[in-house]
């Protein structure tokens, strides 16, 4: 997802929707690489940190 590489201030142009898609697309990338290289590989790591910055973000800004 290229929109990782904009950092926090890019997420805040994402509508509540899109970010949802984004969580969606990077879970699935994560389990995707996961399944090839395995759970502790560099890559499935990234995913799954780029993961957590999605969900917490969407935590910060559309729940309450």
């Amino acid at each position: 997802n290229k929109r990782m590489g904009l950092g926090m201030n890019g997420l805040k142009c994402l509508s509540e929707e899109d970010l949802k898609r984004s969580i969606d697309q990077k879970r699935k990338e994560m389990f995707r690489v996961a399944s090839i290289r395995g759970i502790s590989n560099i890559e499935t790591v990234k995913s799954s940190k780029e993961l957590d910055i999605l969900i917490l973000y969407y935590q910060k800004y559309f729940m309450n």
